[in-house]
């Protein structure tokens, strides 16, 4: 039992400091992965749906294509 009555009170407040410097950079450090995490997702799909749009004006025009070779 002495060694958990040997920092005495201002040992506990050490430790209390310590554990809440650490929880908030803990919420801190997610939020800012939540962000980041969004902002990069965002971007992703930006890009999927411009490369969606590419792949189907492509495919339109090639249906045109073949359309009008049929029709020659």
């Amino acid at each position: 039992m002495p060694a958990l009555t040997q920092g005495g009170a201002a040992g506990n407040s050490h430790v209390t400091l310590t554990v809440l410097i650490g929880f908030i950079a803990l919420i801190a450090g997610l939020g800012l992965g939540y962000v980041l995490a969004g902002f990069i997702g965002s971007k992703k799909l930006e890009g999927l749906k411009a490369e969606a749009e590419v792949i189907a004006s492509r495919a339109k025009e090639d249906a045109k294509n073949a359309a009008d070779k049929i029709l020659i």
